[in-house]
């Protein structure tokens, strides 16, 4: 399969480094950062930017849930704001950065540096909490098996039952912190400080085992995408680059660095957000600016 990668757009508002992208919907998205400021962005449109929310502190999780948008920040702080009115309808402050919020079950599980997994209803009301650990939990993802895959700033994957709400595996998978977690059909993709790439082969019970692993870059690999039904994963890195993977070989098909494209990131890359109809990329980082690429696939 050729690849073939064009840039399109800077969007340019944030003044602090970005940590959060997610899609709104087919034509708009928003982000957030240090900067504490909640953006709306219309695809295509480089003046369109609006402010959704501000925080007191910076914002590392953002999405679009029942139409309503959940944040976290490095407060601990999680609100859900509603989108029209731009008004708080729930807050809570669990006390230490929140990194992540995933939603299962009708319920948001909300992963913390305290070590803990907290549950929250809909209205952010608490209904469980699980110590899983002493290490911070940097990133999760969740499995077709109501499974939640965590990585740990002490190198770890947990595996976490949604159904029994138990932990049921916890594995060394890297010499430092996991940031990004990747995992389709039995497949996980682990990144993280130690600037690996490895990829595991996981059982039933969430046990894992070692397929291979690559130096993927420079510095601490910060996130992981699928670019859709291509076969291909998407990395982002504090070495200033994104780079284009076989997800299964770990392959190295495309670079998107300073060398080769001049609008590239001058600083880390911090996320990434693919449009799977679009075929489009958007990537944020320390540099406060966000670039849309237009990717195709032959």
């Amino acid at each position: 399969m050729a690849i073939s990668i064009s840039f399109l757009h800077k969007y340019a508002a944030h003044t602090e480094p970005l940590y959060a992208l997610s899609q709104f919907d087919d034509n708009h998205f928003i982000s957030g950062g240090g900067d504490k400021k909640l953006i709306k962005w219309k695809t295509g449109n480089t003046e369109t930017a609006q402010l959704l929310a501000s925080t007191t502190a910076t914002i590392y999780f953002c999405q679009l849930f029942n139409n309503q948008l959940i944040i976290g920040d490095n407060s601990g702080g999680v609100y859900i704001i509603d989108d029209e009115t731009k008004s708080v309808l729930f807050e809570i402050n669990l006390g230490r950065t929140t990194f992540q919020i995933l939603t299962a079950n009708n319920c948001h599980h909300v992963l913390c540096a305290d070590g803990f997994l907290y549950k929250l209803s809909n209205k952010l009301q608490p209904l469980n909490s699980w110590r899983l650990g002493q290490s911070h939990l940097r990133y999760g993802t969740q499995t077709s098996s109501n499974k939640l895959l965590i990585g740990t700033s002490g190198g770890e994957l947990l595996v976490f039952d949604l159904k029994t709400e138990i932990l049921t595996n916890s594995q060394k998978c890297h010499a430092d912190s996991v940031f990004s977690v990747y995992h389709k059909n039995g497949i996980v993709i682990t990144g993280g400080k130690d600037a690996y790439l490895r990829n595991w082969k996981m059982d039933s019970s969430g046990v894992l085992q070692p397929i291979n692993e690559v130096p993927a870059h420079l510095f601490t690999v910060n996130h992981i995408i699928s670019l859709g039904d291509t076969g291909l994963i998407a990395t982002a890195s504090r070495d200033k680059t994104i780079k284009i993977w076989d997800s299964e070989t770990l392959l190295l098909r495309k670079v998107i660095d300073l060398a080769k494209f001049p609008e590239a990131h001058s600083h880390s890359v911090n996320r990434l957000l693919f449009n799977p109809k679009t075929k489009r990329l958007l990537s944020a980082g320390d540099d406060r600016i966000i670039r849309e690429w237009q990717l195709g696939f032959d």
